[in-house]
């Protein structure tokens, strides 16, 4: 879609939505330094509003990243029926993928990171973010490889004109990918999880915007380059025609890899899982601390296993079970910020 409202300025988009992730950044860093407890902007609309606006705005959110689970794990469900699709391809043996089969891997893989996320917290899913981060460079390293056997000028007509729709088109790819670098605030839920928070939560944010930026720009780069059609052309024109599959094509042209677009499934997998996992790690621990403040059942702050994990809030049980218990201990309770 940013290719085709906005053609090669989509990468100028992705670049100046870096830099208001970025001033974003700063805020939830300043703030996450303040207070570095459960529950990420939870925490600071409480701090700022009264209960009853701390209380709504931890609903919305809480609520925001239970859609956004939603999304993810139907995302994840689309790329594995269509990679079941492409493996009975290469078995000889072509097969439509049933309509019920992307719901149920969206379902399965929701019970999963919730069963990884309730046994190893906060650290679950690190080796599936760094495979990603792999799968991606590997992509774009061999598209550099296919541009430089492209014949002289392929690069400055993919970029010309840079503004074919003016700069209204650059701002409208703004709003639709935008999206695309959120998910760094969901570090500042983690706070009270994290070793010297005061150092670490910034430097995690403004790590992660720069990861994917570059991610997102190489992809583009390549995309833009190596990846236009054979004969020649405007590549941003025809790769906006393919929509979604616009990735795997270009990925089948520039990638030297006979099965490109394999790798494309696989990292639509990848990033769907990870970005599951992180919008369940962030729901739950605004429930958590929801749980701690009493805006939720109690039973949600409880801290169970080994690994002293909120089950309850990972698996967004609404109802306390336990009325007649006692009030949940004090270790489950956020900590509380240092002193200033």
């Amino acid at each position: 879609m940013a290719l085709r409202v906005a053609g090669p300025s989509a990468i100028v988009a992705f670049g100046l939505n870096g830099l208001l992730a970025l001033l974003t950044a700063f805020s939830f860093a300043e703030l996450a330094t303040a207070f570095p407890e459960a529950g990420g902007a939870y925490v600071y609309a409480k701090k700022v509003f009264p209960i009853g606006g701390g209380f709504a705005a931890g609903w919305v959110l809480w609520f925001a990243y239970a859609v956004a689970c939603a999304l993810y794990a139907l995302g994840f469900g689309g790329f594995f029926a269509y990679g079941l699709e492409q493996a009975s391809g290469w078995l000889g043996r072509p097969l439509a993928a049933p309509p019920w089969l992307p719901v149920l891997a969206a379902v399965l893989v929701a019970v999963l990171y919730a069963a990884l996320l309730c046994t190893r917290g906060a650290r679950a899913g690190n080796l599936v973010s760094l495979l990603k981060v792999v799968v991606f460079a590997a992509l774009i390293a061999s598209g550099l490889v296919a541009l430089w056997a492209r014949p002289a000028g392929t690069l400055a007509q993919a970029f010309t004109p840079l503004f074919p729709f003016g700069f209204g088109g650059t701002l409208a790819a703004m709003g639709f990918t935008f999206i695309a670098l959120e998910g760094f605030e969901v570090v500042t839920t983690v706070s009270h999880e994290v070793r010297a928070p005061t150092r670490t939560i910034p430097r995690a944010m403004f790590l992660s915007i720069g990861i994917t930026l570059l991610v997102y720009l190489g992809l583009l780069f390549v995309m833009l380059t190596a990846g236009g059609p054979p004969a020649g052309g405007e590549a941003w024109r025809e790769l906006g025609e393919h929509g979604e599959a616009a990735v795997a094509v270009a990925a089948r042209r520039a990638s030297p890899v006979r099965s490109a677009r394999g790798f494309v499934t696989a990292a639509g997998l990848l990033a769907t899982f990870t970005a599951l996992g992180a919008a369940m790690l962030g729901g739950s621990r605004v429930a958590y601390a929801m749980g701690c403040d009493r805006a939720l059942p109690r039973g949600l702050a409880r801290l169970q296993g080994r690994s002293g994990n909120p089950v309850r809030a990972v698996l967004l049980t609404a109802a306390d079970r336990d009325r007649g218990s006692q009030p949940p201990p004090a270790r489950s309770r956020p900590r509380a910020p240092p002193p200033r």
